[in-house]
């Protein structure tokens, strides 16, 4: 070392040297060289792709808004107010069963040798009545098969939508799920035809979603018996349309909103129609003047186009994967069964048919049969729609 060299090395000293290291890396941090949680993210085996949620605490309750609406009001939440996205708690990112924190180590024909290019995304806990997201990359993977309550989907790296070296898909567990956790299962593929299967556990969490109390028509809440013939049966069209699950994957996360309005009743709420209870609401409302667009969320097939009891003007676009968006309430169609649309095409007016208490749209989503809660998958409100909300 040169005598310059020994003269700074002395000058600082061993001490010195530590704390002039220590703030190195920390400029590295701050100017974003160095990302520890990203890499932490992916050693705990997973994360969420969409929109965290978040669990409460104990006896925690998730806070709701009311609706906009004449003649609507919710026991918890003080009127129209944007909660955007809900406000859960964020989901802890270590929390990932132990067969699924092995796999991105050690997965592939060989558990004894380290397979670095092979990645898993898997929540290791949701919430009931919400989506989650899983995408697994690997270099040479030909097929990968996801089951989840009896439901499989085979996909194929590069195509049908699937990104280039990655599959990726939605899975939804019902607003009613008990279960305290709930199992999920993959096979990988590989080009010499050898398979692995992993299996593990996911976590689900529940939530009070509260209530809304709303005054509507009478003829809505109990509906003439000669009715009933024409309810079931756009029940039942309903459920056949949402249980098919086309090959191919149109959708991506997020997806904007097709209404500009603030969102006026939350997914999951315990609903009482002057004064009798039914069904848990299914989707979100978003405010909107009658004659407002609405616009598609993301590309697909129109798989319905019609005029229903409850839903009045009702539209459903098919994303494939299972993957479905529902416009209900409109004033006008404007796209027919079987068309092709496109992310902000038109496909309806806003409007206040079928059981409403006035102008709004209802959004709902389905996967794989199951309504799950729309904010997972749509853009979060801009901020001056929340100030002008508040």
């Amino acid at each position: 070392m040169s005598s310059r060299g020994k003269g700074f090395m002395s000058g600082v000293g061993e001490k010195g040297l530590v704390v002039l290291l220590r703030v190195l890396l920390l400029c590295l941090l701050v100017c974003g060289w160095i990302q520890p949680d990203a890499a932490r993210a992916d050693e705990g085996g997973g994360r969420l792709l969409i929109a965290a949620a978040q669990p409460k605490a104990a006896g925690g309750k998730k806070p709701q808004s009311g609706s906009g609406h004449k003649g609507q009001s919710a026991k918890k939440g003080p009127g129209p107010v944007e909660k955007w996205p809900s406000q859960k708690k964020e989901l802890p990112k270590s929390n990932i069963p132990s067969p699924y924190a092995q796999l991105l180590t050690s997965a592939g024909r060989d558990f004894t040798r380290p397979q670095p290019d092979l990645k898993l995304f898997i929540p290791g806990a949701f919430y009931a009545g919400d989506p989650f997201l899983v995408r697994v990359e690997g270099r040479g993977l030909v097929k990968v098969k996801m089951t989840f309550q009896g439901k499989s989907l085979e996909l194929v790296p590069g195509r049908n939508g699937q990104p280039s070296g990655a599959v990726e898909a939605l899975f939804p567990v019902g607003l009613n799920e008990k279960a305290k956790t709930v199992p999920f299962e993959m096979v990988l593929t590989w080009p010499d035809r050898t398979e692995k299967m992993v299996a593990g556990q996911i976590a689900v969490l529940h939530l009070d979603r509260g209530e809304q109390r709303l005054t509507v028509n009478q003829k809505y809440v109990t509906p003439d018996p000669s009715l009933n013939a024409r309810i079931e049966r756009e029940r039942r069209k309903i459920a056949a349309v949402i249980s098919k699950i086309s090959p191919v994957k149109y959708w991506g996360l997020p997806m904007p909103r097709p209404v500009p309005g603030i969102v006026t009743s939350l997914f999951g709420m315990r609903r009482f129609f002057n004064g009798q209870e039914r069904n848990p609401h299914m989707g979100l409302d978003l405010d909107g003047k009658t004659g407002d667009f609405v616009r598609a969320c993301d590309p697909g097939r129109v798989a319905l186009a019609a005029n229903h009891y409850y839903a009045g003007n009702i539209v459903i676009v098919d994303h494939g994967l299972g993957v479905f968006s529902v416009y209900l309430h409109m004033s006008k169609l404007s796209v027919r069964e079987g068309e092709i649309v496109q992310r902000g095409d038109i496909v309806g007016k806003v409007g206040a048919t079928g059981r409403v208490t006035g102008p709004h749209l209802h959004l709902s989503f389905n996967v794989l049969g199951k309504s799950v809660d729309p904010e997972y998958f749509l853009e979060r409100y801009k901020e001056n729609a929340q100030k002008k909300a508040r």
